[in-house]
């Protein structure tokens, strides 16, 4: 059983599932329990997404208080017990068990690595209609095209749009939030007996 700081709790059962309760011990919801066994540990799989309102109340004190502005679009826990948030300012956030911070980076990284990155305004008329037809609601955070001449849009909504040179849509992702599970397990550690001395 894995205490969260401030928060919530959650208890693994042999079977491979895990329940969400909080601090009052409600139970909140079920979890199925992600094993990485012939998978690469980097697997977007590795991530259950969750509510916000699950996360532990360490996790939205330091979002509330460090990007007061900013909102969050998408929520998960790994197999670690680990949480990943994804805000609309372009930031992945991740928290340990307990709810403390561990690190961040700009999600929009990973795709500015293979796009050069346009104004929006540059878009051809074909893919600034397809987004306002398909996702009327959604602000552009980033565009950019590729060596091959291909269109790549990050929507606010945490969706990737790609298309080809001629402005045809051809796929739809969600954003890689994903990050490196290899970070530095001794500082979570400490970490979490700090928070248990506390």
């Amino acid at each position: 059983m894995h205490w969260l700081h401030l928060g919530n709790f959650i208890i693994d059962l042999e079977s491979g599932l895990k329940l969400l309760f909080d601090a009052d011990g409600n139970f909140i919801k079920e979890l199925e329990r992600r094993h990485r066994k012939g998978r690469d540990h980097d697997d977007d799989h590795d991530w259950e997404s969750i509510e916000a309102s699950d996360l532990p109340s360490a996790v939205l004190d330091y979002i509330n208080t460090t990007y007061p502005d900013a909102q969050i679009l998408r929520v998960g826990i790994n197999e670690d017990d680990k949480y990943g948030v994804v805000l609309d300012n372009g930031l992945a956030l991740f928290f340990n068990v307990n709810g403390r911070f561990i690190e961040s980076h700009d999600i929009r990284d990973r795709y500015r690595d293979e796009w050069t990155e346009i104004d929006s305004a540059d878009l051809l008329t074909s893919i600034v209609d397809y987004i306002a037809s398909n996702y009327s609601d959604a602000t552009i955070v980033l565009a950019g095209t590729n060596d091959d001449g291909e269109y790549g849009v990050v929507l606010i909504t945490g969706i990737v749009l790609v298309f080809d040179a001629n402005g045809n849509f051809f796929e739809e992702k969600e954003i890689d939030y994903r990050h490196n599970d290899d970070c530095d397990d001794d500082n979570d550690n400490e970490n979490e007996e700090d928070d248990n001395d506390n």
